[in-house]
């Protein structure tokens, strides 16, 4: 079955996002007052193959793990929809 997932990584709430408080200051100086923070991250999408939706979770689960996000400063989040239904799975993986 082919897969798409739709993956957001976003650094930890701990880590400082230097490009957020840019934006933040930026949104400021144009006359945003309200913009009390910003927080910055990434939106990657995959398409893949794999027997069903529960392997291809886990396959995202691991190239997240491996190549997406850095354990250390990134958290991540993710679902998958496959090609040719209008079902969805949404999957949270644990901050470490």
């Amino acid at each position: 079955m082919k897969f798409k997932a739709h993956v957001q990584t976003m650094y930890k709430p701990e880590i400082p996002d230097a490009h957020g408080t840019s934006m933040r200051n930026g949104l400021k100086s144009l006359g945003f007052e309200g913009v009390l923070d910003v927080r910055t991250g990434k939106e990657i999408e995959l398409d893949i193959e794999a027997p069903d939706l529960e392997n291809a979770t886990q396959i995202i689960d691991q190239i997240c793990k491996s190549l997406l996000a850095h354990p250390v400063s990134e958290s991540y989040t993710f679902h998958i929809e496959p090609r040719n239904t209008d079902a969805t799975i949404e999957n949270k993986a644990h901050e470490k």
